[in-house]
Formats: structure tokens, sequence, C-alpha cells
């Protein structure tokens, strides 16, 4: 029987994992080819889920973005912060 997968799971994962490589190398040093081998993927399956590095880059940008902002929005309502002087 062939095992599921949950694809927003695994984009997920992707995206977690190569923020760390960002962090860590750069982004201008990161290398797809090494990253795949480093996950344990092949490029087919890689491909399935992100049609270019780029695209990769994007998606882990928005998400940390969006992340966050969530954060920023939840102190904001937390301490109820108040802008004016």
């Amino acid at each position: 029987m062939p095992k599921i997968i949950n694809k927003e799971e695994k984009i997920n994962f992707i995206c977690d994992e190569a923020y760390k490589v960002f962090i860590d190398a750069g982004i201008d040093e990161f290398s797809l080819n090494k990253f795949i081998l480093d996950i344990n993927m092949s490029k087919g399956q890689f491909y399935h889920y992100f049609s270019t590095k780029e695209q990769l880059v994007f998606q882990v940008m928005s998400k940390k973005t969006f992340e966050l902002f969530d954060l920023t929005l939840k102190e904001y309502k937390n301490k109820k912060l108040n802008f004016r002087t």
C-alpha cells in the first residue's frame, strides 16, 4: 500500500529545512542539489512541490513574513500597545 503524504505538511517541512540553511549559509550560497540530498529527497520529489529554486525561496520568505506578522499582531493584542504619544 502506498504511503499517504500530506502535501501541505511536506511543503512546510521543505520550507522549514530550507529556512535553516538560509540562516546558516545564506540564500546566495544555497545549493539546491546539496539541500535535496541533505533532506533525503529526490529531485523529482522536490520538483513535485516546487517548480524552481526561486519558488522555494519565495515560499520560505512569504511563510516567515506571515509568521512575523502574526507574532507582532499577537504581541500587540496582548500588550494593548498605544502608539499615540
